[in-house]
């Protein structure tokens, strides 16, 4: 924690300390990634670090929160229309709230004291199990919420097999009928093509002329 906060968040203590009947105090946002707590890098990409840290959130009782920190090197963002759209979007994630969207608490600039790069640190709620990207994979080739039922391995493994609801006795005809089933053959080429499809059509519509 910065000199500055630390005083500052001392001093409130102190006075909460000494009157019994203050039961409320306003802390100092953090400034600065170092104002946060057991921080530790979980992840990189193109513009930023990703950090996990603690949030010292009330002093009495003392109690502090989980969050990630999202740490945008803005010298590094070269194209000024990639700068412009990047600042936009972090004041419209700022201002999201719904249950499905990951939290963003607030944001906040800091300069590095090493090499004076200018960087926007985002301060958002820290959502355990990996990132969006890991659970996409699993659910696509093995879902671990549906089991064998609905996935991508038990898609594919249907289409191989040609498994499909069984036809409707009394909703088509017995040419329709069997011209769904030759058309459904795991098998291509057993499958009737698109001039044998026309000629049944043809006929099936003659019947009814």
């Amino acid at each position: 924690m910065n000199p500055q906060n630390r005083q500052q968040n001392n001093y409130l203590y102190t006075q909460q300390q000494l009157s019994s009947s203050y039961s409320y105090t306003t802390l100092v946002p953090p400034t600065s990634i170092n104002d946060f707590y057991d921080v530790v890098r979980i992840g990189s990409g193109s513009f930023a670090q990703v950090y996990r840290g603690y949030e010292l959130i009330n002093q009495r009782p003392v109690s502090y929160r989980e969050v990630a920190l999202k740490k945008i090197n803005l010298a590094a963002i070269k194209d000024p229309a990639t700068y412009k759209t990047t600042i936009n979007e972090v004041r419209l994630f700022t201002n999201f709230n719904h249950q499905n969207i990951v939290k963003c608490f607030r944001s906040f600039e800091e300069i590095s004291p090493l090499s004076q790069n200018k960087y926007l640190v985002l301060v958002l709620e820290y959502v355990n199990g990996g990132d969006l990207e890991i659970l996409i994979r699993m659910a696509a080739a093995k879902s671990p919420f549906y089991g064998q039922k609905d996935n991508f391995q038990s898609l594919m493994q249907k289409i191989l097999t040609a498994e499909y609801p069984p036809i409707p006795d009394d909703r088509y005809t017995p040419h329709l009928e069997a011209l769904i089933v030759s058309c459904m053959h795991p098998i291509m080429n057993e499958r009737p093509n698109a001039f044998t499809v026309y000629e049944v059509a043809e006929y099936m519509n003659g019947l009814w002329r």
